[in-house]
């Protein structure tokens, strides 16, 4: 990872701006998105726009079934890969998609005993790529995973 003093900053209504001689030398994926580390994850698009994402396995979060977390103050909803929000964040905890479902809960926290943090307490639920949920919000103790219901 290469570190480049003064390359982003805050912009007047508090986005973050990117100076045009970095985003030229940015590793970009085949989907023109880079991912980068300016206070927090975010990934970043070759004109600059940028939206932020959560962290997993130190770098960030990855697009699953299209989507990845991100985080606005202190709730979390999803971006896409042209950096919209299609989920907008109103939970507590998240965990990225897995077969075309998501664990989501509110009302819980975050706990650290060491490596990775997870979510206790709240009530949980599974939401499918449009934020619908499949899976109702109820309390649980551990909720890990979704499974599509049969039909």
């Amino acid at each position: 990872m290469s570190t480049f003093p003064h390359c982003a900053w805050n912009g007047a209504k508090g986005e973050v701006r990117f100076a045009r001689r970095r985003l030229g030398g940015m590793a970009y994926d085949e989907r023109g998105l880079a991912s980068v580390y300016v206070g927090g994850w975010r990934y970043v698009a070759r004109d600059g726009r940028s939206a932020p994402v959560m962290t997993l396995d130190n770098g960030a979060d990855p697009f699953v079934s299209g989507l990845a977390r991100s985080a606005n103050g202190k709730k979390i909803g999803y971006i896409d890969r042209s950096l919209r929000t299609v989920i907008p964040a109103q939970f507590d905890g998240a965990y990225p998609f897995e077969n075309g479902l998501a664990v989501v809960c509110k009302g819980c926290r975050t706990v650290s005993e060491g490596e990775p943090s997870s979510y206790v307490g709240g009530s949980w639920g599974c939401i499918d790529p449009r934020g619908r949920f499949v899976v109702a919000l109820h309390p649980a103790r551990d909720y890990a995973s979704c499974s599509r219901p049969d039909n």
